[in-house]
């Protein structure tokens, strides 16, 4: 069984639940390799746009647009450095990605969005479309193990 962490504490959630699930992941760099080995760890589909197909780990379905990553996904995960104003999405890999409305959209109204830092133009698209922005930066469990190494 896999554990979920929500507002009341720990709930299980079972297999079935986690294995029936779909990720969208856009942008990023190594961190979101690492976490999509793990979500196809846990069973979840994952679906990535604007990573190197050839870094990806066995399993996940690469995406030629950021639409096709998101349509059937239940949550989207977007990079540590977030997406900026003008809606680039950070990518270490050389992808120039750009985050627009018409991106977001084909997700349910609820579903999650994480990023690491939340910018007022992603703020603003996800109120608008009634998603569920989680900024990772702002958590404990996430701000302080990166702070740490930034520290010395």
């Amino acid at each position: 069984m896999i554990y979920g962490k929500d507002e009341k504490g720990f709930c299980p959630y079972r297999d079935s639940q986690i294995q029936s699930l779909t990720v969208g992941v856009a942008g990023g760099d190594e961190r979101e390799l690492i976490l999509m080995r793990g979500l196809l760890q846990a069973g979840l589909a994952v679906r990535c746009f604007a990573q190197p197909a050839e870094l990806l780990p066995e399993g996940v379905t690469v995406c030629e647009t950021l639409r096709q990553a998101v349509c059937g996904a239940d949550a989207l995960v977007l990079p540590m450095p977030g997406v900026k104003n003008d809606g680039g999405i950070y990518s270490a890999y050389g992808f120039k990605p750009v985050l627009k409305e018409k991106d977001l959209s084909p997700l349910a109204k609820g579903a999650p969005v994480l990023v690491g830092i939340a910018s007022s133009y992603l703020q603003g698209l996800a109120e608008k479309l009634g998603l569920r922005l989680v900024a990772m930066a702002d958590r404990d469990e996430i701000a302080v193990p990166n702070a740490i190494p930034t520290a010395y």
